[in-house]
């Protein structure tokens, strides 16, 4: 094996560990940065620079399957979105909202959205066979994805994050201080939360009240996170997870198919939360800057799902999902702000600022005993040793 062991001692006991997690597989520059999440679909990532790159690549190899050149964005930008067929882009310079095949990267529709040249456009999302994206200014709009035909246009101002949607209902933030409920048909409202701070990505779905209509869960840059009826908007819960307000992407990431989530605040303290109650299981403080979304899965094979961030101190950390330690960290070359790790297959590929400008894919694993190593006495490992 390439990967050398570990051998330490604690506690009066010798230990030899495999040691895996974090361990880069490759790496490789762009020309400009990364600064917004990537897209995973069939196994394929679609990431996005800074400069406008997208670029369709499977995680093992380090040479794209295919790269479009579009235009240089305004900070911050939006990624793609993609599902098994088709990859969406919205180009905030021509303000042209674009479909390409997945396999290829050919263009198959694209229509403009108002807006001036330069201003922020805002990210698609695609559910089932609709594609919702914001213009940034005034309009929200739902395209049919396959041909793009327009289905409607709501009066949803200032939008440049994602959406979620259950399949009746969407929701999104404006660029302002509320989040929307429409309905996914043909766009009408349904309601309106308002608070003081916009929320900067979309929240996760979740019938709380047990009424069969889902609930939005959603963080606010005010530092709050509110548990919101689907119903009609009302408030069922909130929990003040930050005490500044910031301009972020934070978002609230579920853990596996149960009632948990993830946040990350912009200090660095990691919370496990109660959903459907508001109740902080367990924190953890990282002690950096943390601008952007984490992502989850179980790296160490113990049944919970652990946590992956990026900080703006230049490093990847992976917290236990019990909330007890750091099963590995590593560092970056430059800050990573609002560039997210995306896992796949047991390795974590993240991108990172200026003026590195990479792309790392690392082993996602952490260290452990298993068969064919050792635990001993440190008696008894000496006398085997002489």
């Amino acid at each position: 094996r390439s990967v050398p062991d570990v051998v330490v001692g604690a506690g009066r006991r010798l230990y030899c560990l495999a040691w895996n997690g974090g361990r880069k597989q490759w790496f490789t520059r762009a020309a400009t940065y990364y600064d917004a999440a990537f897209s995973v679909a069939d196994g394929r990532v679609l990431t996005k620079t800074s400069g406008g790159q997208i670029a369709c690549l499977r995680p093992d190899q380090h040479v794209p399957l295919w790269e479009v050149e579009t235009s240089p964005q305004p900070s911050p930008y939006s990624g793609v979105a993609a599902n098994g067929e088709l990859v969406a882009d919205a180009d905030a310079h021509t303000r042209r909202l674009v479909v390409r095949k997945l396999a290829t990267g050919a263009e198959v529709w694209s229509a403009k959205l108002p807006g001036q040249p330069d201003t922020p456009i805002g990210w698609p999302t695609i559910i089932r066979d609709n594609l919702l994206v914001g213009d940034g200014d005034t309009g929200f709009y739902c395209f049919a994805l396959a041909d793009g035909k327009q289905r409607w246009q709501g009066a949803v101002p200032n939008v440049t994050g994602q959406a979620a949607s259950d399949g009746k209902s969407v929701f999104i933030g404006d660029g302002a201080n509320s989040l929307h409920c429409l309905a996914l048909n043909d766009g009408k409202p349904r309601w309106r939360y308002q608070v003081s701070d916009p929320f900067p990505s979309p929240p996760v779905l979740l019938d709380i009240t047990g009424d069969g209509i889902a609930d939005a869960i959603a963080a606010a840059d005010n530092g709050f996170v509110y548990g919101l009826d689907g119903r009609d908007g009302s408030r069922l819960w909130e929990l003040r997870a930050a005490e500044m307000r910031s301009r972020t992407r934070h978002r609230i990431v579920p853990v596996g198919q149960g009632t948990d989530g993830y946040l990350v605040n912009l200090s660095g303290e990691v919370y496990r939360l109660d959903l459907k109650t508001g109740k902080v299981r367990w924190k953890f403080a990282l002690g950096e800057i943390v601008m952007g979304e984490p992502c989850v899965g179980d790296v160490n094979g113990d049944g919970e799902p652990d946590l992956i961030v990026g900080t703006m101190s230049r490093r990847l950390y992976c917290v236990s999902g019990k909330g007890d330690r750091i099963l590995w960290s590593y560092e970056v070359g430059a800050q990573i702000r609002y560039s997210a790790p995306t896992l796949l297959d047991g390795r974590v590929l993240i991108g990172t600022g200026p003026p590195e400008n990479g792309l790392y894919y690392l082993s996602a694993s952490a260290p452990k005993t298993s068969q064919g190593f050792w635990t001993g006495p440190w008696r008894a490992v000496m006398q085997l040793a002489r």
